[in-house]
This record gives C-alpha cells, sequence and structure tokens, in this order.
C-alpha cells in the first residue's frame, strides 16, 4: 500500500513538473493559449486542460505533448518523460516532426526550405528567398479597436457565444473582420525568421510595403476588452510615412531611439538553423493602409534578396470627420453585449464626451475673423473640437492647421466664384471650384463647408433656405452630430 502511495504521489510530482514547465515556456513565448493552440493544431479545450485550467483539467495525451513541446521549444522527450512518470504507463516513443504551421493570420514562407531530406542529407542551395522561413502573426494586443463600415449597426447583430463556451470566449475579432472591420491605429505583428540554408545570412532590412493608401474608415470604432496582458512591443512602423522604416521605440515614452532606423544602426546575423523573434507595431492615424511586410537579407559574398510574406494588413487611422458610435464589448457581463464608451489613445480621444481644450493657434496665423463674434464664442470649444477630431497633442496641432488651411482657401474660393458668376464667366466660376476640390481633400473641404455655414449662420442670424436641408443631413450623418446639433438649433432658433 505505501508502494503505492509513494507511486501516486511520484506521479502527481511529475504532473506538476509537467505543466510547470508548458507555464513557464508559454510565458516566455509571449503566446496566447489561443495562439498556442493554432499554431499546435489543437482544441483550446486540449491546451487548456493540459494546462490544469479549472476543474476539468485532465492528464494530456502523448500527442498533445509532443505538439506542445514543438511550438514552445521544449525537449520533447523529457516532456514524455515526465508525462510517463505521471501516468506509470508503457515508455512512450512520439515521432517529433517540426512544422511551421500557418495560425490565424499568419503565413509561414517555404516552411521546408532547407530542411533535411529523406536520406539525412542538407539542402545546400545557394542562399535565396526559398531558403528563409518567415512566420508571420497579426496578434491580439489588449484593448484592440477595429473600425467597422459605416453602414453595419453591431448593437443589432452582436456577436455570440457558441452553445458551451466559456465567460468571454466570443470571437469577437472573427465577427469583425467578417464584416469588413480593419484594425484602428495600429497593428500587432509577430515575426519570426529562421535561416534554412548552410549560410549566414544578414538582415538588412524590415520595411512595411505599402499597396494601397486612401481615407481612413469611416463607421463604428469597437474595442475588445483585455483579458489578459502581453508583452509591449519596442519595433514600430508609422504607416504615413511614403516609405516606413522600422525604428526603435522607448517603452514607456513610445519616443523613437537613436537618429536612424533600427536595422541600420543594430547588425543582425543570423547563423544556419538560428530564428529570430521579432515584435512589430504598425501605426497610422491620418490614412488607411492596406501592406505587407519586406525583408531583405544578405548573404555572406552573394547578392542582396527580398522575402515577402503573403499575408496583407489593413489598418485605418482616424477619419477627418471622427468615428462613432464607440463601443466596447463587454465580455464579464452576464448577457455579453456592446456598451457605449470613451477612449483616449493618448493622440486622439473617440467616443462622447466634453471638447477639448481650444487647439492653439499655430505661429504666425491669426483665427479667423468668425472666431470673435460673440454668438460664434460660446460654441468655439465645439467647432474647435469638430474641426480637430477629438486630437490630443502635436496630432491636433497638425489636424487645425489643415482645416485651418482648407477654410482659408474655401474663403478665397468662395470670393473668387462669386466675382466670376457676378461677370457671367460661368467657365472661370466651375475652374475655380474644381481647383478647390483638387486641392484639398474631401473630408477637409466637408468639414470648412460645414463650420463655415455654422458661423455664417450664427454671425448673421439666418442660414440660406438651399443650404439648411444638406446640412443638417451632413450632421445628423456624421459621429459628430452631438457636438453640432446644438449649433444648427441656436441657429434656427435665431433665424
Amino acid at each position: 500500500m505505501q508502494e503505492r502511495v509513494d507511486d501516486q504521489d511520484a506521479g502527481e510530482d511529475a504532473l506538476v513538473e509537467l505543466r510547470t514547465r508548458l507555464v513557464d515556456a508559454l510565458a516566455r513565448s509571449q503566446l496566447t493559449k489561443t495562439q498556442l493552440a493554432a499554431r499546435a493544431r489543437l482544441g483550446r479545450t486540449t491546451v487548456s486542460q493540459a494546462f490544469g485550467d479549472g476543474a476539468s483539467a485532465s492528464v494530456p495525451t502523448p500527442r498533445t505533448v509532443a505538439a506542445l513541446a514543438d511550438v514552445l521549444d521544449l525537449p520533447a522527450e523529457e516532456l514524455l518523460g515526465l508525462l510517463h512518470r505521471a501516468t506509470r504507463g508503457r515508455p512512450v516513443r512520439t515521432r517529433v516532426a517540426r512544422v511551421a504551421a500557418p495560425s490565424a493570420g499568419g503565413t509561414p514562407v517555404s516552411p521546408a526550405a532547407g530542411s533535411v531530406d529523406g536520406s539525412g542529407r542538407r539542402d545546400t542551395r545557394a542562399p535565396g528567398p526559398d531558403t528563409v522561413e518567415v512566420l508571420v502573426e497579426q496578434a491580439d494586443p489588449p484593448g484592440r479597436f477595429l473600425v467597422l463600415p459605416s453602414s453595419l449597426d453591431p448593437l443589432s447583430d452582436p456577436p455570440v457565444r457558441a452553445p458551451g463556451g466559456a465567460i468571454g470566449s466570443e470571437d469577437v475579432l472573427g465577427w469583425a473582420r467578417a464584416r469588413g472591420g480593419v484594425d484602428f491605429a495600429y497593428t500587432l505583428l509577430f515575426v519570426t525568421v529562421t535561416n534554412r540554408s548552410d549560410a549566414h545570412l544578414t538582415l538588412r532590412g524590415v520595411r512595411a510595403l505599402i499597396l494601397d493608401r486612401g481615407e481612413p474608415v469611416g463607421g463604428a470604432l469597437v474595442s475588445i476588452q483585455p483579458a489578459g496582458s502581453q508583452a509591449v512591443p519596442e519595433l514600430v512602423f508609422d504607416l504615413d510615412e511614403v516609405e516606413p522604416e522600422l525604428w526603435e521605440v522607448d517603452e514607456y515614452t513610445r519616443r523613437t531611439v537613436g537618429a536612424r532606423p533600427f536595422l541600420d544602426r543594430t547588425h543582425v546575423r543570423l547563423m544556419p538553423d538560428e530564428s529570430m523573434k521579432l515584435i512589430i507595431t504598425a501605426e497610422v492615424r491620418r490614412s488607411c493602409c492596406t501592406w505587407q511586410l519586406g525583408l531583405a537579407f544578405r548573404p555572406d559574398g552573394e547578392q542582396e534578396f527580398t522575402v515577402r510574406p503573403p499575408s496583407r494588413y489593413r489598418t485605418s487611422g482616424l477619419p477627418v470627420e471622427g468615428v462613432g458610435p464607440v463601443l466596447a464589448w463587454q465580455w464579464h457581463m452576464k448577457l455579453p453585449a456592446f456598451e457605449p464608451t470613451t477612449r483616449d489613445l493618448g493622440w486622439c480621444r473617440v467616443g462622447d464626451g466634453a471638447p477639448q481644450p481650444l487647439a492653439p493657434v499655430p505661429e504666425g496665423e491669426t483665427p479667423p475673423d468668425w472666431a470673435a463674434h460673440p454668438d460664434v464664442v460660446r460654441f468655439l470649444p465645439a467647432l474647435l473640437d469638430f474641426l480637430t477630431t477629438g486630437t490630443a497633442g502635436p496630432e491636433r496641432l497638425r489636424r487645425y492647421t489643415a482645416v485651418h488651411s482648407a477654410m482659408t482657401a474655401l474663403d478665397i474660393a468662395s470670393r473668387a466664384f462669386a466675382q466670376a458668376l457676378a461677370g457671367g464667366a460661368e467657365d472661370e466660376a466651375r475652374r475655380v471650384l474644381d481647383d478647390l476640390k483638387a486641392e484639398i481633400a474631401p473630408p477637409l473641404l466637408a468639414q470648412a463647408q460645414v463650420v463655415t455655414l455654422l458661423c455664417h449662420g450664427l454671425s448673421s442670424g439666418r442660414l440660406p433656405a438651399d443650404m439648411h436641408d444638406g446640412l443638417r443631413g451632413y450632421i445628423e450623418g456624421t459621429p459628430a452630430a452631438a457636438v453640432l446639433r446644438p449649433v444648427l438649433e441656436a441657429v434656427e432658433r435665431s433665424g
């Protein structure tokens, strides 16, 4: 009896050690259990049970242990030995094959390039794109934001939990992407680069290759509440740049480190079969970009080549007119649902809330004449908040400068248009309007027109009847309706 108790205690100790090693390796890998399950090609429940989560925990199978060891870079034979001691069964022999399997949002490039063939000989082809393995996984950082097209109403069709699913298991990310949702403000990638050749490779550059650029996506902004934590990335692309390059940033201040891009001042050299992991954040504020990665390598004594993982990403900044509604997925509620929220992202504030302090007037410029009218002054905070889209810091000043220039151009064009019409030069008047539209982005032009009309109405006490309906339609359709509606009501009362 004592021997049986000792055997049971030894088995429990082995199981505890097995799970401790899995937990430690998972923490080092910076993966979530969902991401681990995808890479290991296992079910989420199977992985959860292997880590001993909850009352439903069970002893993992040899296949599960081998798959987890493969992804987490642990010695499979040692873990299988612990499993054998825990189950007191026959010795387990499992063939462990290393496979670079794609996870959701990631695709490996040439996973078998440079591997050992059936005869045991290593492929010794000259280094090139087919001898570098690049696995890119789109990560899900805490507090993730996605923009849904304006035609969708998230409140009428929220995500639902699968039958028997645990609290918080709703696939909000998949639900949003299936409806055309795109990343807001930034995209986070985990990149693993492996040299599968017999030569030393030097990583010469990592670029964000812009495939398409346009206006930011407008619509509802939904956020996924954090139910865990992730490592803070320190390498960043600025997608607003014409040719984004990889920069190192300070972990706490998020300011750029050094005067040159990261790989211009850092030597990254990979030996045969050596891997390197990068955590990259691609940020954008003023546009919407479709992009992919491009990694440049130079073998010793050979020509440089570029690897482009096929995955493409779409990341949107803040539209000129703002986003709305702003909703947070409350997974912890008894009945999970979207709830209105306000978020301060540092460079912008989205959601309902009081207007921010007045934007400073750029040096060398003066406020427009209408800004001094007493009936305008009381609405000035709301109007300037609309013009700067709730942005903050340097981004707020940049937005103010852009729209101030648009309003100045609109004022000059309006005078030229009126003069041309008065002189009977209709073709010249149309050319003035065409030049204005070509010079200013449509959202900025619409903003400038709306504020100009509202301020004209406040200062003159009336609004032209032919413009009233169009202005009201714009206001009711913009996320800034709550800010602009009181201004239009004041014009209507005064008229």
